[in-house]
């Protein structure tokens, strides 16, 4: 699977809200800075990773929502700013 597939796929379980199968794109060693915008925390494995997910979900259900819409820039385009899917 490409990369492309691959981040189509992770955005669309996250926009699903589906946990299991965003954790299925994170290696076991998998870090990250999150959330990135807000306040910024380094995450050092896909345990606390997939912990922090879970709390975003969690906070998300807790409207009643069930689904979410992830505006996300096309990393190939990043001058033009362009919003959408991966092509």
């Amino acid at each position: 699977m490409d990369i492309h597939s691959r981040l189509n796929r992770f955005i669309e379980a996250f926009e699903n809200l589906d946990l299991n199968e965003m954790m299925k794109y994170f290696s076991d060693e998998a870090t990250s800075f999150f959330p990135v915008n807000h306040y910024p925390i380094r995450i050092h494995n896909k345990v606390h990773l997939t912990s922090r997910f879970e709390e975003v979900i969690n906070k998300i259900n807790a409207i009643d929502s069930t689904k979410i819409s992830l505006p996300l820039k096309n990393p190939t385009n990043k001058k033009q700013g362009i919003y959408h899917r991966f092509p």
